[in-house]
């Protein structure tokens, strides 16, 4: 089972139960009732510790932000970064708010759930089946359909081959990371990566000059048709490849010949062991 980070699926947001698909807005006054556990907030105008200081005091004041965890702010990244409590819907508008008070401007905001993906084999009348993320949390269910750029919708038609061999309602526990993009008014989900909860070991390879999301899907295609790999992700821009298995101690040298063979060269392969994932992105 593969996805990648290039490929952007596109949700509808549901505050009850049922599957949905589809791309949507909202006005800036609503919830996401979504299980939250993480964010990570883009904010511009970040030059001191003090200004990091007045972030963490404002943002903190949000009912929803776990105060016995880190919280942590980069002045040098412009980027904050902090705990979630599921239980607590998440308001985009009222973090911007909180970030504008304390004198910045609010960005990119990337939010982290957890749930199982799984597919749906076709019904009647249906030409082909369907993935659905299961957020349990939320007490909901989401379709999650393709973009319509050529690459992306390869990367998806990819993923729906592979999940078809889990067999009908199969799933899997994962993490996923979705962004939220904000205008004045509203704001739009965006269901950008996910990693698998459970497996042996994850393994970073950086590889040389992918130059593009069609080399990155080309890599993956490859890669994930290993025998014991469960998920792979690529970037282009980070020259990266990230693979994680089911063993923990994974052949190397199978998966860095294998990029090899796809035309790529690697320049460095790190295995980091699920008891360390806490490290991961």
């Amino acid at each position: 089972m593969m996805f990648t980070k290039y490929l952007v699926l596109l949700i509808l947001f549901s505050v009850g139960p049922g599957v949905v698909a589809g791309e949507t807005e909202h006005r800036t006054g609503n919830s996401l009732q979504l299980g939250v556990e993480a964010v990570r907030v883009e904010v511009e105008g970040l030059a001191c510790p003090f200004c990091a200081y007045n972030i963490e005091k404002r943002v903190k004041t949000l009912e929803g932000v776990d105060r016995k965890a880190e919280f942590n702010v980069s002045v040098e990244k412009g980027v904050a970064t902090f705990a979630w409590k599921p239980s607590v819907s998440f308001e985009p508008s009222s973090l911007n708010d909180q970030i504008r008070r304390a004198g910045f401007t609010p960005a990119t905001i990337d939010l982290t759930v957890s749930g199982q993906l799984s597919f749906r084999k076709p019904r009647a009348g249906e030409k082909q089946g369907q993935m659905v993320l299961h957020l349990p949390k939320a007490k909901q269910d989401i379709a999650l359909s393709s973009a319509e750029r050529a690459d992306r919708a390869e990367s998806f038609s990819l993923l729906q081959r592979q999940a078809e061999h889990l067999g009908q309602d199969s799933d899997f526990a994962a993490r996923m990371r979705a962004t939220v993009f904000q205008t004045e008014q509203s704001w739009k989900l965006i269901l950008a990566s996910w990693e698998p909860i459970t497996y042996g070991a994850r393994v970073v390879i950086d590889v040389e000059k992918l130059a593009c999301e069609r080399c990155a899907t080309g890599v993956m295609r490859v890669v994930t048709a290993l025998k014991g790999v469960i998920h792979v992700e690529a970037d282009h821009e980070e020259n990266r490849t990230v693979v994680w298995t089911t063993e923990a101690k994974p052949n190397t040298d199978e998966l860095k010949a294998t990029v090899a063979d796809a035309g790529f060269k690697v320049t460095r392969v790190q295995v980091v062991p699920q008891e360390a994932k806490g490290q991961s992105k």
